[in-house]
């Protein structure tokens, strides 16, 4: 097994978990060599900044617990093995080394733990900035202007893990974390209860009137109490009353129902389901209990939250002693729903409505072949984890623009495929919102029938991407079928964009479109690999480019070379390949572009 390259190793190494990791560095060979390398020098990276200074910063080993806080030996570590780093926010000072330190480690998640009632409006510019947030804590109650900035980081969308300390809950901060949960990419709501053992656990029982109201916004998301979680635990036995009551047919006595009746064990079979379907949303446990399940609704309309948390309470820590083996929740866990009282973790995981599916793993797509679109769709799509790409075969009415408007709005849609003749100001509208977004990846347009398709849509995306590259940076413009329209376009964009350097007449597309080198070539399949599209017989990289030196903007052109003019069925037999992205041993002849049934615009 040596003979493999390790570059392989590597790759696998790094898609392990500390657990799988564990049992590969028992191998031998290379792999064993870098699992255990790997094992030995994942770290987290802690540090303060008081008053614009970097103070006690230590690198915190996930192996052992070790701390190391020489700065020869952090700033020697590998970048790589670096997984979170924490910048503790003492005060709300301007400063620059939250920056520099976000700069000194490119490859890690990035969390912040503010311990001041004030917030600074360069922290909201660097948390919207970062490809990476992790997640943000509050220590102490916001004032009104920390709030009024912190909504603005809400309103960003950037935000998927919040945790709040106990005091500094009120009635402004629990509006911002339940505008979070209903937001998509948003996943964890923590509460941290260190010194109130008088809380009444209010904010627990919003949250489950939200989830009563909002389920299928709420799918997939967490909300977990630490430390103190009594009243979190009352206010949940008390909904669950609530909801069985409501739910009886007969007359039902309130003190007849208890948390032990209203949540029920989940079968093996869940529990698997649960693991594989919302594995990065469970919570490690020291003692772990089994999963306990909440549900309302009738058959095939149903919805339910899970419930698990710790049966290692402090007493047991301290009789016990040291530190055990931690695990997530599991069938074969503690099954004694009694132990939730004295609870130091509790998970709360919300799942929406229980729709019937033959193909509940699948990615889903959706093609209209109708004008219209219906509300249960709309609904349907915004519901679900996996959906893939929609296609617009036809000119939508008004009612069904203004539907699908709203799914647009909610931020779900990765790709989007028009048909040629579906094309209108208002679908054209709508897909330049989806290209400022940034979950969208891919815009197709496919002209089947109109060989005189003047290919208008194309010039509006180029002038999109002129006025706003930042925004579209990373994003797709596929053309498929009769291309030559929206080639006429490009070329004329490519003259115009040129003619402030030399006269239009001697501006021709071979001279406007640069192959791009072998580095750039590997660069972009590196860097944009799930953007990229699979060609017959692809061509080499090429490339437009404009801006001053070091304000460079660009996007790369790639197109199928095989216009299916020439091959026959016999011919296609014995000549067949797999398809593959463009790559720098492409064809080099531009001159194909213009016969080309395949043209990929990838915006850099």
């Amino acid at each position: 097994m040596d003979r493999i390259p390790t570059a392989f190793y590597d790759q696998l190494c790094d898609n392990l978990s500390t657990d799988e990791l564990s049992a590969a560095k028992e191998l031998s060979g290379k792999c064993g060599k870098i699992a255990r390398f790997l094992l030995e020098n994942y770290a987290d990276y802690s540090v303060k900044v008081v008053d614009g200074r970097e103070e006690d910063g230590f690198l915190l080993y996930d192996y052992d617990n070790r701390r190391v806080h020489e700065p020869q030996v952090i700033k020697a570590a590998p970048k790589k093995l670096v997984q979170v780093v924490t910048i503790n926010l003492i005060d709300a000072n301007d400063e620059k080394v939250s920056r520099e330190i976000v700069r000194r480690f490119p490859y890690s998640y990035y969390g912040f733990v503010h311990h001041s009632s004030s917030i600074n409006e360069a922290w909201v510019d660097l948390a919207n900035s970062l490809e990476t947030l992790g997640v943000v804590t509050i220590m102490k109650e916001l004032d009104n202007e920390a709030l009024r900035l912190f909504q603005k980081l809400v309103i960003s969308r950037k935000l998927t893990l919040l945790a709040i300390h106990r005091e500094t809950l009120n009635r402004g901060i629990m509006e911002v974390s339940k505008s979070l949960l209903c937001q998509d990419q948003f996943d964890y709501l923590s509460i941290i209860n260190k010194i109130d053992e008088h809380w009444n656990g209010a904010e627990v029982r919003e949250i489950l009137d939200l989830w009563s109201e909002n389920s299928d916004q709420l799918k997939g998301k967490v909300l977990l109490l630490q430390k103190i979680c009594l009243g979190g635990v009352l206010k949940l036995e008390n909904f669950l009353k609530e909801r069985k009551m409501s739910a009886a047919s007969g007359i039902l006595l309130r003190s007849k129902v208890q948390i032990e009746n209203a949540l029920t064990l989940c079968s093996q079979e869940e529990c698997d389901f649960i693991k594989m379907e919302y594995n990065n949303l469970l919570f490690v446990f020291e003692k772990p209990s089994c999963f306990y399940k909440f549900e309302e609704g009738e058959a095939g309309n149903k919805r339910q939250f899970y419930v698990s948390f710790d049966c290692a309470d402090e007493e047991t820590r301290d009789e016990e002693g040291g530190r055990q083996q931690r695990g997530y929740p599991n069938f074969f866990g503690q099954q004694d729903l009694s132990l939730i009282w004295k609870t130091t973790c509790l998970h709360l995981l919300f799942v929406s409505r229980e729709i019937v599916r033959r193909f509940p793993y699948s990615q889903h797509n959706f093609v209209h072949c109708s004008s219209s679109i219906n509300q249960a769709w709309v609904d349907l799509a915004y519901s679900l984890k996996r959906l893939g790409s929609v296609t617009i075969t036809k000119e939508l009415d008004d009612d069904a623009l203004r539907l699908f408007q709203k799914l647009v709005t909610s931020q779900k849609l990765t790709r989007l495929a028009i048909h040629a003749e579906a094309c209108n100001t208002a679908t054209m509208e709508l897909s330049r919102t989806l290209f400022c977004q940034d979950q969208f990846i891919q815009l197709d347009i496919i002209n089947e029938i109109d060989e005189h398709w003047n290919g208008i849509e194309v010039r509006e995306i180029l002038d999109l991407w002129s006025e706003n590259s930042a925004q579209l940076k990373g994003k797709v413009l596929l053309l498929r079928d009769m291309c030559r329209g929206g080639i006429i376009q490009l070329e004329n964009f490519l003259k115009e964009r040129k003619t402030s350097t030399l006269p239009r007449n001697e501006v021709q597309i071979e001279t406007v479109l640069t192959h791009c080198s072998k580095k750039e070539c590997d660069f972009i399949r590196m860097e944009y690999n799930y953007s990229l599209f699979a060609f017959e017989k692809p061509s080499c990289f090429y490339k437009f480019e404009e801006g001053d030196k070091g304000n460079e903007r660009r996007f790369y052109v790639t197109f199928e070379c095989a216009s299916g003019e020439t091959e026959d069925e016999s011919d296609v037999e014995t000549t067949w390949k797999p398809e593959e992205p463009a790559s720098f041993f492409g064809q080099k002849d531009l001159s194909l572009m213009r016969k080309t049934t395949c043209l990929h615009v990838l915006f850099g």
